[in-house]
């Protein structure tokens, strides 16, 4: 039996993960199909079903939410207020698969990406550590098909039909490695434009907050008491002559 490559391991995987929900137990996020997509990148392609199998076993996932209401991307307003709502889990999944349907997937990402970006730290950063996952296997995909397609070339491609087809499927994995290049540069573009948006907040912050502190400092500020300094003396003994009254008890000399 030959070994599994990247691209079977991680689609038989998700084949089979179809059908779990987003959590098991008691909430718990469901990981498999980010172990199983790292798995396959680490080199244990061949590992991958049998962890998929006690995965599987071992685990009782929730059901797959049903979808309730149509989310509208070209309307932010419909959009913005599923933002964060767990229930409507399932309204983004369908918003997703009919954009991947329509539009190439470096695109979708380079739409998206800034819009959800502010939320980028929520449920622990799941959202985003799930679509890192996507991107490497659809990219890692995409370089095993050439590979293959190039191997098809070398091997048997001498008739016309057949380098025709293995021209257009070369043309298709290049097309693809190139939009996801440019959508990654979009990407890393919006990023970095967030990351100085949100420095030049956070320093608009911290010069209101300056101002404030100063402003209370003045209002409050303690004057220091003069200091009151004796009288100078001009030798040995005091300039004022220091008088002792006599002891109660003394007797006055006759």
């Amino acid at each position: 039996m030959s070994p599994l490559t990247y691209t079977d391991a991680v689609g038989g995987a998700l084949e089979r993960l179809r059908g779990v929900g987003f959590e098991h137990g008691p909430r718990f996020v469901n990981h498999a199909p980010m172990a199983a997509e790292a798995l396959a990148y680490m080199g244990y392609a061949d590992d991958v079903p049998r962890w998929v199998d006690r995965n599987l076993r071992t685990h009782t996932y929730h059901e797959v939410p049903d979808a309730r209401w149509a989310i509208d991307p070209a309307d932010p307003d419909d959009w913005r207020s599923a933002l964060g709502d767990f229930s409507r889990v399932a309204d983004w999944t369908a918003l997703f698969e009919r954009e991947l349907a329509l539009t190439p997937w470096p695109e979708v990402l380079a739409r998206w990406w800034p819009r959800l970006l502010p939320g980028m730290s929520g449920v622990l950063t799941h959202g985003v550590i799930r679509t890192a996952h996507a991107v490497r296997a659809i990219s890692r995909a995409g370089e095993e098909n050439l590979a293959t397609a190039g191997s098809w070339r070398r091997a048997s491609a001498t008739g016309p039909h057949g380098t025709r087809a293995i021209r257009t499927a070369s043309g298709r994995a290049t097309s693809t490695r190139a939009r996801a290049r440019a959508a990654g540069t979009r990407v890393r573009e919006a990023a970095a434009g967030a990351r100085v948006r949100e420095a030049a907040a956070g320093t608009r912050v911290r010069e209101a907050a300056g101002i404030r502190v100063r402003a209370t400092a003045s209002r409050f500020r303690v004057r220091p008491t003069p200091t009151v300094r004796p009288p100078r003396s001009t030798g040995w003994w005091p300039s004022t002559p220091v008088s002792t009254p006599p002891h109660p008890s003394a007797t006055p000399c006759r």
